[in-house]
């Protein structure tokens, strides 16, 4: 099914891993690890395949690199924005003098929109270490982790990765999005590129109300105590991704009345738009809810008071 040389078996996010003991003393998990993977791989590599693994478990076991199957071509994966975050995992593997590959992610699972900069920070964090380091691969990713989370809108910053892995430096990224709509979009490049940016300034807004992983809040209860005080120290923040939101909808819908060929992409961009203004929106009518209610609440008291 699948012609690829390669194939990826995963083995990652293995911080349990030392549970298995207290569930059972007798395991021991760095041994049952090796096993494991030993036979998945020779197994694999009995078909003619090049294994490919992430290699999280060297947080546990920093040396157990040496120990892994012939072969096998390790996967580092970082996808936070701080220089030098790569290293823990490039370590390990340098000193086993191994070819490796490095994997990016954008920055969508947790997010109504993706976190753009933080995004572009981690795809060139990740090639200058393929450059610097002599990578022979790279992977860009997206994640469907918290299972609401669109695609479509991965699609420019996976092409940001992708293209820059052919660089033999950083990408423009000032220009790039313009770039990109150019090609993808000829005829409606500067409404898809100024949509795009809208979208981003417009999660960018979100960010600073509720922290960077947006779309755990959108669904949160807005007459919370913590997010009704929230809300009133964020309400310009929120009006503003309410607005920038809507800018980039009229962008869209402009586009949309072109006739262009793709019109399931720029709707799904809609639908994208409208999540982030909802999401500012529900926030904001239940503050002006509640200070309604009260400023009725305060005036009947006032009246009375005047009364007696």
């Amino acid at each position: 099914i699948f012609p690829s040389p390669f194939i990826h078996i995963g083995f990652d996010e293995t911080w349990e891993t030392e549970r298995l003991k207290t569930t059972n003393p007798s395991i021991k998990p760095k041994k049952l690890y090796l096993e494991q993977i030993t036979f998945v791989t020779r197994t694999l590599q009995d078909y003619g395949k090049k294994v490919m693994v992430w290699t999280d478990i060297s947080n546990n076991y920093p040396d157990i690199i040496s120990e892994f199957p012939k072969n096998m071509i390790p996967v580092l994966w970082e996808y936070s924005d701080e220089p030098g975050s790569i290293d823990k995992w490039l370590n390990p593997v340098k000193k086993e003098k191994l070819p490796f590959f490095v994997q990016s992610a954008v920055d969508s699972w947790g997010n109504v929109y993706p976190a753009a900069d933080y995004t572009f920070d981690n795809i060139d964090i990740c090639l200058t270490t393929c450059r610097s380091e002599k990578a022979i691969g790279y992977i860009t990713s997206v994640w469907t982790d918290a299972v609401q989370p669109l695609l479509r809108n991965t699609w420019l910053f996976m092409a940001y990765g992708s293209a820059g892995a052919w660089q033999s430096g950083p990408i423009d990224r000032k220009n790039f999005v313009d770039g990109y709509c150019r090609i993808m979009y000829p005829g409606i490049s500067e409404l898809m590129s100024d949509a795009f940016k809208k979208m981003s300034e417009s999660e960018d807004l979100l960010a600073k109300c509720f922290g960077r992983h947006t779309l755990s809040e959108m669904w949160e209860d807005p007459f919370s105590s913590y997010h009704l005080k929230n809300t009133t120290l964020h309400i310009d923040d929120l009006k503003n991704a309410r607005i920038t939101a809507e800018a980039a909808q009229e962008k869209l819908s402009e586009a949309l009345s072109r006739g262009t060929k793709d019109n399931a992409f720029i709707r799904t961009m809609l639908v994208n738009c409208r999540q982030l203004d909802y999401t500012a929106t529900r926030f904001i009518w239940a503050k002006t809810i509640v200070d309604r209610w009260n400023w009725i609440y305060d005036s009947k008291l006032k009246a009375e008071k005047d009364h007696v």
